[in-house]
């Protein structure tokens, strides 16, 4: 199957070189940057979501649902995964006592802390990715019978996903 790839040619220092438009991971990234702190096409991004909840409202929950706070560190527990996984750690699975953590009571620094790893988790995979090529995408994650291309849209839906629990559980306080 003959593959079509768009190039442009570009002009740099007397010689013609030709960029490749053909990167996979180019939508990835922006996506992972869109739904977490930039223009999410869904509404507000997880950031702003989670900018005016306080420690004491991240214990808010409805009936038996997760609160706030324990949404937030899940988020982060499948976030610090996929980091295990670029850095080839490949026998690293998220335990259940990281999971989902039960989280009863928080102070401003422990939420503040919270939403750090959160922040530092997407430094983290942003580095991976653009110092990657589409190779990786195709790389089978390590104990898993996927890809990392699956992974990485998988990681987007769950950011999306329990983005708006936190949302809904905001809006009802």
């Amino acid at each position: 199957m003959i593959s079509f790839l768009f190039m442009i040619f570009i002009l740099n220092e007397k010689n013609y070189k030709i960029m490749d438009r053909s990167n996979k991971l180019t939508p990835i990234i922006k996506s992972l940057k869109d739904t977490f702190n930039g223009d999410a096409w869904h509404g507000p991004n997880l950031q702003e979501i989670l900018k005016d909840i306080t420690a004491e409202q991240s214990l808010h929950k409805i009936g038996n649902s997760h609160n706030i706070a324990e949404l937030v560190h899940h988020i982060y527990a499948w976030r610090f995964y996929v980091i295990q996984h670029l850095e080839n750690k490949n026998d690293y699975e998220v335990p259940d006592d990281f999971n989902f953590i039960k989280i009863e009571t928080i102070n401003d620094n422990h939420w503040n802390e919270l939403k750090s790893q959160l922040t530092e988790s997407q430094i983290i995979i942003l580095k991976y990715l653009e110092a990657s090529d589409d190779t990786l995408l195709d790389k089978i994650v390590g104990g898993r019978e996927f890809n990392y291309a699956k992974l990485l849209h998988g990681l987007i839906h769950h950011d999306v996903y329990h983005a708006g629990q936190i949302r809904l559980l905001a809006v009802s306080f």
